[in-house]
C-alpha cells in the first residue's frame, strides 16, 4: 500500500517520473487537480486545489489527495490506454484511499 506523499513519489520516480507543484487552471468544463505530462515525464498537482483543500479539512487531508493525485497519475504513465474509472479502481486498490472523495471535499 502506498500510504503517504513520500512513498508516493517514490513510487512516481521509479516510473520515471517527476512531481512538481503548480496552479493548473482548467480543461473544458473542468478544474484540473492534477495532471501527467508525458513528453516532459512530470505530474503536476494543483496548488490552488491543494490550499483549499488544506483550508476546508486540514493537512492530513491534503496529503492523502496528494498521495492519490500521484498514485493516479503515474497509473496514466504506466497503462496510457486506461480510461479514469481503471485508473480510480487502481487508485483505490493501492492506497486504501476513494479518489471520488477528494472530488466530492472540493465540490462541497
Amino acid at each position: 500500500m502506498i500510504r503517504s506523499p513520500d512513498e508516493a513519489l517514490a513510487y512516481a520516480s521509479q516510473a520515471g517520473l517527476r512531481v512538481t507543484f503548480r496552479r493548473l487552471g482548467d480543461w473544458g468544463n473542468a478544474r484540473l487537480l492534477a495532471e501527467y505530462e508525458p513528453r516532459a515525464r512530470t505530474i503536476a498537482i494543483d496548488t490552488t486545489t491543494c490550499a483549499r483543500l488544506r483550508d476546508r479539512h486540514g493537512p492530513d487531508f491534503v496529503a492523502r489527495f496528494i498521495t492519490c493525485a500521484i498514485v493516479h497519475e503515474t497509473f496514466h504513465h504506466r497503462f496510457p490506454r486506461a480510461g479514469e474509472a481503471a485508473a480510480h479502481a487502481f487508485v483505490q486498490t493501492s492506497t486504501g484511499e476513494d479518489p471520488r472523495a477528494f472530488e466530492a471535499a472540493l465540490r462541497g
